[in-house]
């Protein structure tokens, strides 16, 4: 099986880029948790834990996605950011599969701010 390539954004940590399985399990095992997959932009996608208000997990700092605070592209219902590690790949696939995180936030950085659309 092909690793499918992301860029993590830990709480605590600076991002950096994982190939990890293409399963969901080992998404879940990114995020510590159910997987919530969200578009930021027709080439990228935000994969969070869904339960992130519930099991008390930390704001993220890393909180812009193309130049745009997650906290617009994805509100939690109280405005606060995003919590607990996210990562960000590609669109799905015709086979409904996620794709590589796009190579033009690989040329941009780690920085997310930098992502630019």
């Amino acid at each position: 099986m092909a690793l499918l390539s992301v860029m993590v954004y830990p709480v605590d940590g600076a991002p950096y880029v994982l190939g990890l399985p293409n399963t969901l399990e080992a998404m879940q095992g990114v995020v510590g948790g159910y997987i919530e997959a969200v578009k930021v932009a027709d080439d990228l996608n935000l994969i969070c834990n869904e339960e992130g208000i519930g099991l008390g997990l930390l704001p993220n700092p890393h909180t812009e996605i193309d130049g745009h605070p997650i906290s617009d592209r994805v509100r939690l219902p109280d405005g606060r950011h995003m919590l607990g590690m996210f990562f960000v790949c590609g669109p799905v696939d015709d086979d409904g599969e996620f794709t590589d995180v796009p190579q033009r936030i690989l040329l941009a950085g780690l920085d997310p701010a930098l992502f630019g659309c």
